[in-house]
């Protein structure tokens, strides 16, 4: 095994749970990531606009393998175990060594929404910050308005430390944007802060 996949292995090992699995993307990958990311459902509270074209989806598949080749993060394919279709996808980017901190980000195909994926997932993906990468802080940003973002993030013990009034200029109009985070010494392990 080379240096290069070592490191890979390291910072992107895959996580399965009863219904998912997560493993990096790949470019064999791109037309199921473009069928998810060029869907303005799902993509309009994320940061960034639809992605139409497979060259664009290229470039971003090239981006997600350079955040953990060279140590500044990770992305995970979210696929459903029972046939391997691409739902979605999260990760860790923003990752400061120093302060042992990373952005948590994500998203579901609209198609597959409220069937509790991000539930089933979203206790190893913070295991796997907390432990793996050693952070003591995840943060994670939110547009005004995603209250089912908010309400996931809270529900795993994340607090919100702030808002930035018209941070982000999306669709035509500013958007606030909500500051979260959370501690390793307040992260609840395996059950979600309301539970226990």
């Amino acid at each position: 095994m080379t240096e290069l996949n070592q490191s890979l292995e390291y910072h992107l090992r895959n996580i399965e749970t009863e219904r998912l699995l997560l493993r990096a993307i790949t470019h064999s990958d791109a037309e199921a990531l473009l069928s998810i990311w060029s869907d303005e459902k799902t993509m309009y509270y994320t940061d960034t606009d639809p992605i139409n074209t497979l060259e664009e989806i290229g470039k971003e598949i090239d981006f997600m393998e350079n955040l953990y080749r060279n140590g500044h993060g990770n992305r995970w394919g979210i696929f459903k175990k029972s046939n391997l279709v691409l739902i979605g996808t999260c990760g860790f980017h923003k990752w400061d060594k120093q302060a042992h901190s990373a952005e948590v980000g994500y998203e579901i195909g609209s198609a597959f929404w409220r069937q509790g994926y991000m539930n089933e997932i979203f206790n190893d993906v913070l295991e796997y910050g907390f432990m793996t990468m050693q952070l003591n802080r995840i943060e994670a940003p939110v547009l005004g308005g995603n209250e089912r973002s908010m309400n996931l993030l809270k529900k795993f013990g994340f607090r919100e430390e702030g808002r930035l009034r018209e941070r982000i200029f999306k669709n035509g109009k500013f958007w606030d944007e909500h500051y979260l985070s959370l501690l390793k010494k307040d992260w609840r392990g395996n059950l979600p802060a309301n539970q226990g």
